[in-house]
């Protein structure tokens, strides 16, 4: 059986908009972004497995060289879903989005004008309403993507009436404080009925009353988050929160190796929590933060004593054990400690380190990067 692999992929920090609560803080700098061969070679590795690909960015449509990627999903077979503020379609794109059966996901944060641009800026509303309609007349399903706010709080049941209206799915997010909310905190909601309704509406436009729930840790090595820079993590809240945890970059991290070598991480048993709660029936998911921290990230409080040393090599090896359990690489060396300068030349090489107190380094899975030419390394000062 061919194994599947979803890729969340952040596929460009560029973006017509500047929305007030881009978690990412968008704007139209892609100068960071990797290239098209960068993300081909990667993915030119992959061919063995059965893909999924969701992009997102920024806007994915941003990219001059967007269609070109799709294009190369397309010809090798890999499910694509672009998740988009749905303003840069153009007419061949629709046909083309057709076609070729690209899933869609549209940030709608309202069907009022004047609270959808209040989030997303002027000259806005109009345009995204054409091109959905453009959309809905060619019989092309969407899910709309909505994040709560201040301004939309009191519309979900008319959301809801809108998803079905489209034949579409909603998906329900709480803002999450980073990125460009963090000057935007105005818009913010407080409002502790939220789950109750949306509930309420489900039953009355879908007749739906049940929310299943979800608290788990998902981060496993079948689906992974790649950012803008081609950094791969097995989550986006790593890249969010502490973007040293990255597995590796797109450029220079043998994936294909790394499934053969470590084909299963799973966190779904161990009881860990995750800092977002989604609720879901057949046609709305609700992402709602929990405000815990996020239980894969290090908890970064200093260590004073050797005993506290010894615990948290003990919590290391809780996730190794863990993600190396299915490993059958005999000459492995786990850890090896690293000079200050050879973490540097590390880093450099986009190789992957873990860090205690800012001090004391290590390389983190050795193995990953057993076919490198480490001579050409200059670990020198």
């Amino acid at each position: 059986m061919v194994k599947e692999i979803e890729l969340d992929w952040e596929i460009t920090g560029g973006c017509n908009l500047r929305c007030k609560h881009c978690i990412v803080a968008a704007k139209e700098n892609t100068k960071k972004d990797v290239t098209y061969t960068e993300i081909t070679n990667f993915l030119n590795k992959l061919k063995d497995y059965k893909l999924i690909i969701n992009f997102t960015g920024g806007e994915p449509f941003f990219r001059k060289d967007f269609k070109d990627i799709l294009d190369y999903c397309i010809e090798n077979n890999i499910t694509v879903k672009v998740i988009t503020n749905g303003l840069l379609f153009t007419e061949d794109y629709f046909d083309y989005i057709k076609a070729n059966n690209i899933e869609l996901g549209i940030s709608i944060e309202s069907f009022n004008k004047e609270h959808f641009e209040n989030i997303r800026g002027i000259n806005t509303f109009d345009r995204l309403m054409n091109n959905i309609e453009c959309l809905h007349k060619r019989k092309i399903n969407f899910d709309i993507y909505t994040t709560l706010n201040k301004y939309n709080i009191d519309e979900i049941k008319e959301m809801l009436m809108n998803v079905k209206k489209y034949h579409s799915k909603i998906h329900f997010n709480d803002i999450t404080v980073d990125g460009r909310a963090k000057d935007n905190k105005e818009i913010l909601v407080k409002d502790n009925s939220i789950l109750d309704k949306i509930l309420t509406y489900s039953k009355e436009v879908f007749n739906l009353d049940e929310l299943n729930y979800d608290d788990n840790c998902w981060a496993s090595n079948d689906i992974l988050f790649i950012s803008k820079t081609g950094n791969i993590y097995l989550c986006t809240e790593e890249n969010r929160c502490n973007q040293k945890t990255k597995l590796g970059n797109i450029k220079t991290f043998p994936i294909d190796e790394y499934y053969k070598k470590m084909p299963k991480i799973d966190y779904l048993n161990n009881h860990k929590k995750c800092p977002y709660k989604v609720y879901f029936n057949d046609q709305i998911t609700y992402n709602s933060n929990t405000n815990n921290s996020c239980s894969m990230l290090p908890v970064g409080k200093k260590i004073k004593t050797i005993c506290e040393l010894y615990k948290e090599f003990d919590n290391l090896l809780i996730d190794i054990t863990e993600s190396c359990k299915n490993c059958q690489y005999k000459d492995c060396m786990g850890f090896i400690l690293l000079l200050n300068q050879e973490k540097k030349r590390c880093d450099q090489n986009n190789i992957t380190t873990i860090n205690i107190n800012e001090k004391v380094d290590f390389l983190y899975f050795l193995k990953d990067y057993e076919n490198q030419d480490f001579t050409k390394l200059d670990f020198s000062t």
